[in-house]
């Protein structure tokens, strides 16, 4: 269905109105309590506009409306001749969906080039000071205290992606932001790939694309960005996990993007340990299944990947157990936040669950709390699997104290793909309607907010 030829009885109909609004009112009933909190004096940790973590007001620049404008236009058209369209011409439409959303900023600097000089406390920060890359990486657990705030709870690798490409490019910040961006926009033939192999129809992938690319989290947080790195990382993890899945055997190159997965990712950041621990899910309840496929795949795949790091230790120098310790220490200066702030572990909990909500979109997530519409999400078994075994992973890591800060819908980037592998029927028109809201979501949170942290 065409979203020029949508009528309000039509979202009446098809889409649970109702539900969104009780979404809203809980929202908005959490976010009073919380600025209650903070006007009192209650310290829990939480931001000021809950769930937002990070959020500045727009500079509200005329050029960034004009980029409003095609957005809008841009994704009504795109999904209007969605079924004309190649899936090449599909991904195209995806990467100018992400552009534009982020231009709406207002400039080419606030959009590819503040992101990494700004308050002088990111990568590059750090990455223009290198002298010696290997010196860096071999003395980097010894220094780890005296870097930035992004560098010393990340591993060097971050920094040294920065180095390099600024040495290739002799300093520009321009071509540091391109490679980014264009590393990041594989996320989708990658995601293309992945609906294909479970077997989902050409046209809801083609609509699960342009979905993917307007849904706040990754139209906001993708383009110049580590956290759209990770996310690619991971999804060559869940790209593996479905080609078992297609081919009905551990292929070498499911093993290949396995072990590219788990070594990029644990390179970029700690976080990484998310695709080890899913992969061990999977595999235990597939065994339990009596399906050891995948405990093979992950076990191959581990052994390979311990093998990359024991030589960035031994040829290197590089602690990555040493550095990962003290990032933890750092970022847990009290012990496990349960015990030593129980009531900042809590509302910090709820804020990284509601957060990561509300980027995939309050329509997106209303058909999640809709009785009848959320049955329409859930069909195949196998992807059930897959995409619970990763949401219980994240929230394991949540119950650890992980993300006290905030920041999971940039942070959490990489648990997207697996919710998206969930939409496997949905009627056209109730697509359409989810489509046009996020669209319009979209829209105003990047007219309006600048979220960058």
């Amino acid at each position: 269905m065409q979203i020029r030829s949508l009528r309000f009885q039509d979202i009446k109909t098809h889409f649970p109105i109702k539900t969104m609004l009780i979404i809203i009112g809980v929202w908005l009933v959490l976010a009073l309590g919380n600025f209650l909190s903070i006007e009192y004096g209650v310290y829990l940790g939480v931001d000021l506009f809950f769930p937002f973590s990070v959020l500045y007001p727009s500079e509200f620049l005329w050029q960034g409306f004009i980029f409003s404008f095609l957005f809008g236009v841009a994704g009504v058209y795109c999904w209007d001749k969605v079924e004309r369209f190649s899936l090449l011409q599909v991904i195209l439409c995806c990467i100018l969906l992400v552009f534009l959303g982020n231009m709406m900023q207002g400039s080419f600097d606030n959009t590819f080039l503040k992101p990494f000089y700004w308050k002088g406390q990111q990568y590059y920060s750090d990455a223009i000071k290198v002298t010696d890359a290997a010196d860096f990486l071999r003395t980097f657990e010894e220094k780890q205290d005296t870097f930035l705030l992004h560098t010393k709870t990340h591993p060097p690798f971050v920094v040294l992606i920065h180095y390099y490409l600024l040495q290739i490019s002799g300093g520009s910040i321009v071509f540091l932001s391109l490679v980014f961006t264009g590393f990041a926009m594989l996320i989708f033939p990658i995601m293309m790939r992945i609906w294909q192999n479970f077997d989902f129809p050409a046209l809801q992938i083609k609509k699960l694309l342009l979905l993917l690319a307007i849904v706040p989290s990754v139209n906001i947080y993708t383009l110049v960005s580590l956290d759209g790195l990770i996310l690619v990382s991971v999804a060559l993890a869940l790209w593996a996990v479905s080609e078992v899945y297609k081919v009905g055997k551990v292929s070498l190159f499911s093993i290949v993007l396995t072990v590219l997965s788990i070594v990029i990712s644990n390179s970029l950041s700690f976080s990484g340990l998310f695709v080890i621990a899913f992969l061990g899910i999977l595999a235990l309840v597939q065994l339990w299944k009596r399906d050891a496929r995948f405990a093979w795949l992950g076990g191959i795949s581990l052994m390979i990947s311990i093998l990359v790091f024991l030589g960035y230790y031994y040829i290197g120098g590089y602690n990555h157990w040493g550095v990962f310790r003290a990032a933890s220490a750092s970022e847990n200066r009290y012990g496990f936040m349960l015990f030593s702030i129980p009531k900042i572990y809590f509302a910090t909990r709820l804020q990284d669950i509601a957060e990561i909500m509300m980027f995939l979109s309050l329509p997106f997530i209303t058909l999640w709390f809709d009785r009848k519409y959320r049955a329409s999400f859930l069909e195949d078994s196998f992807t059930k699997t897959v995409a619970y075994s990763a949401i219980f992973v994240l929230l394991l890591m949540f119950s650890t104290g992980a993300y006290g800060t905030g920041e999971t819908a940039r942070a959490c980037l990489f648990i997207v793909p697996f919710i998206f592998i969930l939409v496997r029927k949905i009627s056209a028109i109730t697509f359409t309607i989810v489509y046009f809201l996020c669209v319009m979501q979209t829209l105003i949170m990047q007219t309006v907010g600048d979220f960058f942290w």
